[in-house]
């Protein structure tokens, strides 16, 4: 049951970011991004979570104009952990760099610091950053490489561990819409 309303709420704020991103019209293209924490996801973490623990991070890039090198982005995130002690909800606002006029074509690289607020029972507001690298499949789909740093005051509160920075890397696709 747990698992459906992780899902239903995923949804609804999926769409949530559409209908939003829809009526915004000061950007070049929009897309969604999924991801999901690789080692989580894929192995566990050697401590308290087995491999295929949930831990996504939604977004809506809104990309600006094609400059020389790059665009400039600028994105809302969500991500959410199925994790012990209280469910973690993180939503943050981005603002990135990202370079496509690399030696590949179809390869891009780029970064962001965000800046936003922490639920896991208790609340805090945090900073971050990503550093990506994307591969573009088509003119639809990239597939994404994430590693994101993020400021954790919530372990501060559950395990004494203040002004804690944790590291993640995650995996998943981008979805142009335009």
């Amino acid at each position: 049951m747990k698992t459906i309303k992780i899902l239903l709420t995923l949804f609804a704020l999926t769409l949530l970011m559409l209908i939003t991103s829809t009526s915004i019209q000061a950007q070049d293209k929009i897309s969604l991004q999924f991801t999901q924490d690789a080692k989580l996801g894929l192995t566990g973490d050697g401590k308290a979570y087995e491999a295929g623990t949930l831990d996504v991070t939604m977004s809506i890039q809104l990309q600006g104009a094609q400059e020389k090198w790059g665009y400039f982005v600028v994105y809302p995130e969500f991500e959410y952990a199925d994790l012990k002690y209280n469910s973690y909800k993180r939503w943050t606002v981005n603002v990135g760099y990202t370079l496509n006029k690399l030696f590949l074509d179809d390869l891009e690289m780029g970064g962001s610091v965000g800046y936003g607020f922490i639920d896991r029972g208790v609340s805090g507001f945090c900073w971050g950053s990503n550093a990506w690298t994307k591969y573009k499949i088509n003119n639809t789909i990239k597939v994404v490489a994430n590693l994101q740093l993020t400021e954790r005051p919530d372990l501060g509160f559950i395990y004494g561990n203040t002004g804690a920075w944790t590291y993640s890397g995650h995996l998943g696709l981008e979805i142009s819409l335009n």
